[in-house]
């Protein structure tokens, strides 16, 4: 049995990984792998399939570990993975919040080998109930985030006249609505949720966002301040907040929003989000100050730093947008449309030997791609 699970750690301090490979070496298990922080333990899930189990730091650069318990609760091919938190403080606000985006179990630092091998035989436990709900729930969630929206809807639908009261359940088909711009059936199912559990911090956020599909933007407001007030951990509903205030035309306000968060917690996840909301306003001085902070830009912002630079190449600024192509080629280095577009920074340099490079590479991907043929044409006729 304990030959099958895999584990992977991920804290950015060394300490505290070999203190848990030590632990989980005492008590029998073998398959064990280390990640410094969240970025770097998504490429390892990616490498490794076979993780059972993660158990992940909070606090941690780049990515922290509620980010990862995010993004691995919205992968079709990760989500259903166990996950144990650690924290050197785990409040009420860190559990609560913990709790609602699918943790499996959490644990205070420093810990004992015995209350950690608990957590750890808690979370194995969880994977080995058989109540049906479980088992009905993961092919539900499975079925939405493979994006397969009528069969979604379908199922769920089903389910609620069995569970009446999931939450889950409800969540899930409101996501479903809202990506067919069902908004009426989306704000239902929320409702739905609010009656059965008046904190739930995430039906709210859901019914700002579904508000401000629907340019409600003072509905929306009230619905993302009552979401953080119930999960002030929640920065992506501080966010949420002040991309509402410059939407609104309040940029005192949105600048107010965004300065009162924490520095030293924010990511590079969160400076994308402020960033992509002032493009969002057309204030690119500001939206390249916080895509600036942001390190390195992961495969699911990319479209954010490709805007980015898109809006420095209509004013001319060619080696600022390419230095922003570059940052996102180093994450998806195949991706034809970013290749095209940094050939043309390069072109409009007149480097015509690094635009011809990009180009072939390019059309490497993609033969049929008349764009890249067109210019690759244009800059060898030039220089006959």
């Amino acid at each position: 049995m304990k030959d099958r699970i895999y584990f992977l750690l991920v804290d950015d301090q060394q300490l505290i990984l070999t203190l848990a490979s030590r632990i989980l070496k005492n008590n029998g298990y073998k398959n064990i792998i280390q990640a410094k922080n969240g970025t770097d333990a998504l490429n390892k899930i990616k490498k490794s399939p076979m993780i059972n189990v993660i158990v992940t730091d909070w606090n941690m650069p780049s990515m922290n570990g509620i980010e990862l318990l995010m993004a691995i609760r919205n992968d079709p091919n990760y989500f259903n993975i166990s996950v144990l938190m650690l924290a050197e403080e785990m409040s009420d606000d860190k559990i609560f919040y913990a709790i609602e985006e699918g943790v499996d179990a959490y644990l205070e630092k420093p810990f004992s080998e015995d209350k950690f091998i608990a957590n750890i035989n808690k979370v194995l436990q969880k994977d080995l109930d058989p109540d049906p709900i479980k088992y009905k729930l993961q092919k539900l969630t499975a079925m939405s985030l493979r994006k397969k929206v009528k069969e979604t809807i379908e199922y769920g639908t089903s389910l609620v006249q069995e569970y009446e009261n999931n939450i889950d359940i409800y969540l899930i088909l409101s996501d479903c609505y809202l990506s067919t711009r069902d908004y009426d059936k989306a704000e239902e199912c929320l409702h739905k949720v609010l009656k059965i559990n008046k904190k739930s911090s995430k039906a709210y956020y859901m019914l700002g966002q579904l508000s401000m599909k629907q340019f409600e933007y003072e509905k929306a407001l009230s619905y993302m301040e009552m979401a953080y007030s119930i999960n002030p951990l929640n920065t992506d509903a501080v966010i949420s907040i002040g991309n509402i205030y410059l939407k609104m035309g309040k940029i005192k306000e949105a600048s107010e929003t965004f300065s009162n968060l924490q520095v030293d917690t924010l990511t590079n996840r969160n400076y994308t989000s402020i960033g992509a909301a002032y493009l969002g306003a057309g204030n690119l001085e500001k939206a390249g100050q916080y895509l600036q902070s942001a390190k390195a830009p992961v495969l699911e912002s990319i479209a954010v730093f490709n805007k980015y630079a898109l809006e420095l190449k209509k004013q001319g600024e060619y080696e600022a947008a390419t230095d922003q192509y570059q940052k996102c080629l180093k994450i998806d280095p195949l991706n034809h449309i970013l290749l095209l577009n940094t050939a043309v920074c390069y072109f409009e340099r007149k480097n015509y030997p690094e635009a011809i490079n990009l180009l072939e590479q390019c059309l490497k991907i993609d033969p049929h791609f008349n764009d890249a043929a067109r210019l690759l044409n244009h800059i060898k006729k030039m220089k006959r």
